[in-house]
């Protein structure tokens, strides 16, 4: 039983036996309060129970160079934790900017995601193509929401404007592939409301010529401080 118990020598007098058998007992009775698991390299790769430097009763989960990466406890105060380490931080010991996760700080959940296409019809000169869709949602409040859209791009007249949610307008169809992603976080400009949110995309088109149908793709998440 190496690492264990010690074996009692059959030899060995009274004394001897009792003494290595209170030994024996006196490790089993750490195990119930501290258990250490070691890695391939010989040192911890995690440690279980009652936990070193008053850092409560949890676990620590350690990363190949020896650093505690992972914290999870409930500490003298009956307050759970659970942080992980960036890469070379002591999960233990680091403060919140050397942290990739800190139960302690609340976080916005996603509770609802998906993507909804908006599309225009082809659109005449010195017109306005106007195009929306509803998302609903049994929130009972207006939520806030990140969105993500790209947009098709048709031709490049240089004076056709684009503009989704209210947002600032862009040149369609003028600009590089990456510049067609526009990133919206403002609940009045998705018009969230309690039941749905309206994402609606405007083009005045002032060309001089007559646009194909056009689609502009949008990826959204709704997010809340708790999880419903």
């Amino acid at each position: 039983m190496p690492n264990r118990f010690t074996p009692i020598n059959p030899g060995s007098d009274l004394n001897q036996i009792v003494n290595q058998i209170n030994q024996n007992f006196a490790k089993l009775d750490n195990e119930n309060v501290t258990k250490a698991f070691k890695g391939p390299n010989g040192g911890n790769s995690q440690v279980q129970g009652r936990l070193p430097n008053d850092l409560g009763y949890g676990q620590i989960l350690y990363a190949s160079d020896g650093r505690p990466a992972v914290y999870m406890a409930v500490d003298s105060s009956g307050n759970p934790i659970f942080k992980v380490a960036k890469t070379g931080q002591d999960a233990t010991t680091a403060g919140n900017d050397q942290l990739i996760f800190n139960s302690s700080s609340n976080l916005f959940k996603i509770v609802l995601s998906g993507q909804v296409s908006l599309i225009l019809p082809s659109i005449s000169t010195g017109s306005t193509g106007i195009t929306s869709s509803q998302v609903s949602h049994t929130l009972g409040y207006s939520p806030l929401v990140i969105a993500f859209k790209t947009v098709d791009s048709i031709m490049s007249p240089g004076t056709i404007t684009t503009s989704l949610f209210g947002t600032s307008t862009t040149n369609y169809g003028s600009v590089g592939a990456s510049d067609m992603t526009v990133t919206y976080m403002s609940v009045e400009d998705l018009q969230a409301t309690n039941g749905f949110i309206n994402f609606s995309w405007r083009v005045a088109n002032s060309s001089g010529i007559t646009l194909p149908p056009a689609t502009a793709v949008v990826k959204y998440y709704v997010l809340t401080e708790t999880a419903t």
